[in-house]
């Protein structure tokens, strides 16, 4: 899924970057459902961000993980490519409850006031 990636008035499945993640066997869709596993998202705070959140066990990275990926023929590893999620986008999300997402953890915030979700299939 992705997330503020592209201009709103363009056909996301005729733009370059849907096209190769699914040459490289992923499933591409416009909105949020239980089959997805990533957000590629260039910023947080968006509906879909925020959506993934609430949702628990999606990967939420930046474009960098889908391009380095691409470029290297593998999957690289989702938690060095964390989207840096704005703290009001995590506000939007409290109701996402970590005590039953065991695996989700939060790492420390920066003087930016960012801070990193890391989300873990398990």
């Amino acid at each position: 899924l992705f997330s503020g990636i592209f201009p709103l008035n363009v056909i996301p499945e005729e733009q370059l970057l849907w096209k190769k993640a699914q040459s490289f066997g992923a499933k591409c869709y416009k909105d949020f459902n239980p089959q997805i596993t990533h957000v590629v998202a260039a910023r947080g705070g968006t509906d879909k961000v925020i959506t993934a959140l609430h949702n628990g066990g999606v990967f939420i990275v930046t474009p960098n993980w889908l391009y380095d990926s691409v470029a290297h023929w593998v999957r690289l590893d989702e938690r060095n490519f964390r989207l840096p999620l704005l703290t009001s986008s995590l506000s939007a999300a409290s109701s996402v409850s970590l005590a039953t997402a065991s695996t989700s953890t939060f790492t420390s915030a920066t003087s930016c006031g960012e801070v990193f979700l890391d989300i873990r299939v398990s």
